[in-house]
């Protein structure tokens, strides 16, 4: 028996939130360019890690200034952060490049809520 097995280079490609969401609103003209030149190199596998930036700082800011305790903040940070990364992923797939669907953590978490009742 002869086996084959074929590698497909992986490219790491990390989007800071900062860069995705600045001073001037989304900078869709950045993630534009970033998925044509994934499309343009389909003999690539890509990973794409997703931050948060100024967007998730802002929130987590406003929820320790409330009195939101460290888990509500983190909760928060995360969700803006998933919020980049779906925006991201939806242009992936607008653009017919495959992407895994970002996850809502609080579906995932459920028991979150029963905190804050």
């Amino acid at each position: 028996m002869r086996v084959i097995i074929e590698y497909k280079k992986r490219i790491v490609i990390s989007l800071g939130g900062s860069v995705i969401h600045n001073h001037n609103g989304i900078n869709l003209k950045y993630l534009s360019n970033t998925v044509k030149m994934i499309k343009k190199h389909k003999n690539f596998g890509f990973v794409y890690v997703v931050g948060g930036g100024n967007v998730a700082r802002d929130y987590i800011g406003a929820a320790r200034d409330y009195g939101i305790d460290r888990h509500g903040q983190d909760m928060l940070g995360i969700e803006a952060t998933r919020i980049n990364a779906l925006l991201f992923a939806l242009m992936l797939r607008k653009n017919g490049i495959s992407s895994h669907n970002v996850k809502n953590i609080f579906e995932e978490h459920t028991h979150f809520f029963g905190q804050y009742k």
